[in-house]
């Protein structure tokens, strides 16, 4: 399969539960999260780390990141603020060792935003294409190997 995508995790932020990571377009396109994180001054990127390992601890604080409801559930965002201004990183959830793990989530960041008013549903309908692509979802299988080696789910994230 010809590789587009790339899947990498985020340094220090995996648990033996739950881990975060980037998908990164090869050629120069829209999934921009990776280098907008990787951006960060340190005190914007202390808050941002702060908010994952949050998650990665199983805590609920619907300021600092949450999912969404109805055909964008699988849809997550992390949230901050940098003078003033809410900051976005967008991404999808998934369960990637649906054969030795099935409670284990993964975290896939794809997608950097500023916030206006209302939510961009615009933004979660992508990530919901996005996150189904087959070469997204291979693309976290080079990390993940069943996901791709179960060739009969249709659906893989659960």
């Amino acid at each position: 399969m010809p590789q587009r995508y790339v899947f990498t995790l985020v340094q220090g932020q995996y648990f033996r539960t739950r881990s975060i990571g980037f998908v990164e377009e090869l050629a120069q396109g829209r999934l921009d999260a990776k280098g907008e994180y990787e951006s960060l001054i340190t005190k914007a990127r202390n808050t941002v780390d702060s908010r994952f390992k949050h998650w990665l601890d199983r805590q609920g604080f619907q300021k600092y990141f949450h999912g969404f409801d109805g055909v964008y559930s699988e849809c997550f965002v992390f949230k901050w603020e940098e003078r003033h201004i809410p900051q976005r990183l967008y991404g999808f959830l998934c369960h990637p060792k649906p054969r030795t793990d099935v409670s284990f989530e993964l975290c896939t960041l794809c997608y950097f935003d500023t916030k206006t008013d209302k939510t961009n549903y615009t933004i979660l309908k992508w990530i919901n294409e996005l996150r189904l692509h087959p070469l997204v979802k291979f693309a976290i299988g080079q990390k993940y190997p069943e996901l791709i080696e179960d060739k009969s789910r249709k659906e893989w994230t659960q």
